[in-house]
């Protein structure tokens, strides 16, 4: 599954859009594991990826 399908050449933000996505059903922990992963796949210098857990409490 691919997320993200673009490519900045000189890595610079040139437009912020928002779009509906018709039949996007992901979790959040398949949404966030997909970003992580194409994240990743970028090999990013300096980029660390962490994640925090939140439980309620009752």
């Amino acid at each position: 599954m691919k997320i993200l399908s673009f490519k900045s050449k000189d890595d610079q933000v040139s437009n912020h859009w928002f779009a509906i996505a018709p039949d996007f059903s992901l979790s959040s922990a398949e949404f966030y594991a997909a970003m992580e992963t194409e994240l990743t796949s970028r090999k990013i210098p300096g980029l660390n990826i962490s994640r925090v857990v939140h439980t309620s409490r009752n």
